[in-house]
């Protein structure tokens, strides 16, 4: 046998067998613990990667929009949120030509979420079996922006609709965390 110093470092392999002198290893488990943190570090990772592009708040991955009414209303809301913490729902209609707009929050986007503010005010809000409308003033003819402050009040996954007297309604998927 070579000397050790005539020995490369790619013949040298490592020593994984166990052994009971000096202490006790194991060196199956050893491998398995190292395998163990290795995947610890990888879902770590993974999870703070999710968290800043919005998994759990705001982000990319949590700013959505959709549109309804055949186009001309839009709605961009997070479809991720948490229980107890405010969130915004914006709601653009255009060509919006009628003296009055009614806006319609299902029932159960309705039961899921408590409205807080409403901007700007609407000039009625009425109950009916589709949800709550809430009723504005005409812009002339331009676009008409309305902004929801709402606040979850249940946990899971949310499914609801947003609609104009016209047109097909907007829907809505939102988890919200507990």
């Amino acid at each position: 046998m070579p000397p050790e110093s005539q020995i490369s470092s790619h013949d040298k392999a490592p020593d994984w067998r166990s052994r009971a002198y000096p202490i006790h290893e194991d060196m199956d488990v050893q491998r398995t613990t190292w395998w163990v943190q290795r995947c610890g570090w990888v879902a770590l990772g993974l999870l703070v990667i999710a968290a800043a592009l919005g998994l759990f708040s705001e982000g990319p991955l949590s700013t959505a929009s959709t549109t309804g009414a055949a186009g001309r209303m839009e709605v961009s809301y997070d479809r991720f949120g948490r229980n107890g913490a405010a969130t915004r729902i914006s709601i653009t209609v255009r060509d919006n030509d009628a003296q009055e707009l009614a806006i319609t929050l299902s029932k159960p986007m309705m039961d899921a979420f408590a409205v807080e503010t409403v901007h700007p005010t609407p000039r009625e809000e009425r109950s009916t079996p589709e949800g709550t409308e809430f009723v504005f003033a005409s812009t002339g003819g331009g676009p008409l922006r309305v902004y929801f402050d709402v606040r979850p009040e249940l946990s899971g996954l949310i499914r609801s609709e947003i609609s104009l007297p016209y047109g097909p309604p907007a829907r809505l998927t939102q988890f919200t965390y507990p």
